[in-house]
């Protein structure tokens, strides 16, 4: 017979797994000539900033927020 303490254990659902952490999308706007980042469906802005001259600068000014940035650019540009 299984003790109490074991069978309260298996009774309680375990605790979900965390939500791995969304990267913000970087995207070079090139009617403004800039890079913006994206992330949940919203501009990411850091210290009142929303456009970068590089892609270099968003995703280092980005890493000191503690906000995770994919390196792939999406190019607004047509070709």
């Amino acid at each position: 017979m299984p003790s109490p303490a074991r069978a309260d254990e298996a009774a309680q659902p375990a605790e979900p797994a965390p939500r791995p952490e969304r990267l913000a999308r970087l995207i070079y706007m090139a009617s403004v000539g800039g890079y913006m980042a994206v992330r949940e469906n919203t501009l990411v802005q850091l210290d009142g900033r929303m456009v970068w001259p590089t892609a270099d600068a968003l995703i280092r000014d980005a890493a000191a927020a503690g906000v995770p940035v994919s390196s792939h650019v999406i190019n607004t540009a047509r070709s």
